[in-house]
């Protein structure tokens, strides 16, 4: 549910009025306040979609040949980066354009995206995915020319340890990459 400060009452219901077996892998609202994005992963309702928050406007369903699971907005321009897979289970990053509704770069990834997150100057992204399994890797890329610029496998455990990542963050200057992970 979309909540407005000062407002009672939910303004927006994720998955609504769309289809209740819709499954929201993730919400995204732009800096400016102004977008909600919305992945939606299931079969039957899959694509992201967006919502207008400034004039109140119902969603618009974008890219439905595509299973998007994580979603982040650059802080500097009308940017959104998604992960997710397409109908041959092919996982892959696309960097979408708010202002031409389009895809402007798109690099396959090794394996599902569990997390993106931008730096704060917008220049950098940096995506955490599972790889071979379950192995995980962080990986920056550059969000103005959509490269991939450096990755790093996660150390594991151990032996016998299940080692998935449940929460990264990055900090504003990406100089550092934080990650919790567990069962």
């Amino acid at each position: 549910y979309l909540w407005q400060f000062g407002k009672s009452g939910a303004l927006y219901a994720a998955g609504e009025p769309w289809n209740r077996l819709t499954q929201v892998y993730e919400l995204a609202i732009s800096p400016d306040g102004r977008w909600l994005a919305q992945c939606d992963g299931a079969a039957v309702d899959r694509g992201f979609r967006l919502f207008d928050l400034s004039k109140g406007e119902g969603a618009t369903q974008e890219l439905t040949e595509w299973f998007p699971a994580r979603c982040a907005f650059s802080p500097t321009k009308p940017l959104v980066a998604l992960a997710g897979q397409d109908t041959n289970q092919v996982n892959s990053l696309r960097f979408w354009e708010l202002s031409t509704r389009s895809t402007i770069h798109s690099e396959r990834l090794s394996g599902p995206c569990l997390g993106l997150a931008f730096t704060q100057d917008g220049k950098r992204l940096f995506s955490f995915s599972l790889t071979n399994g379950m192995d995980e890797e962080i990986t920056m890329w550059d969000a103005i020319g959509g490269r991939k610029l450096a990755s790093w496998p996660v150390p594991q455990p151990g032996v016998g340890f299940i080692n998935i990542v449940r929460v990264f963050a990055v900090s504003g200057d990406g100089r550092f990459v934080v990650h919790r992970s567990g069962p």
